[in-house]
């Protein structure tokens, strides 16, 4: 593997791994949004990674490879609940319904 292919690779890592860390600030940004324009709280954006795939050449040389980003999804994790009936979004119950950055409950 060259050195040159090397620094492909890292760069390619570091190229996604910041696209991840804009992702993460915009989804602490967005921990408090309640309403959005689609009308519900903001939902955690999560960012999946592949590897790049290598012709068979390649994975002989080990030249190229790295990762790139697939796509950017939306959690469909539950929002979370939070008794504030002093809140201009809160339901007749008093509950404000808060996104699902950092929500480790619901269904994934």
């Amino acid at each position: 593997m060259s050195f040159i292919s090397s620094l492909d690779i890292v760069g390619s890592a570091l190229t996604a791994e910041r696209f991840r860390a804009d992702i993460i600030a915009q989804n602490m940004a967005n921990a408090k949004t309640t309403v959005t324009s689609a009308g519900e709280p903001y939902r955690r954006q999560q960012v999946i990674f592949q590897e790049i795939p290598l012709t068979f050449d390649e994975e002989l040389d080990k030249a190229k490879g790295g990762v790139r980003l697939t796509q950017v999804v939306e959690s469909q994790r539950d929002f979370l609940p939070v008794y504030d009936p002093s809140h201009p979004q809160a339901d007749e119950e008093g509950y404000v319904m808060y996104p699902n950055v950092g929500h480790h409950g619901g269904n994934g």
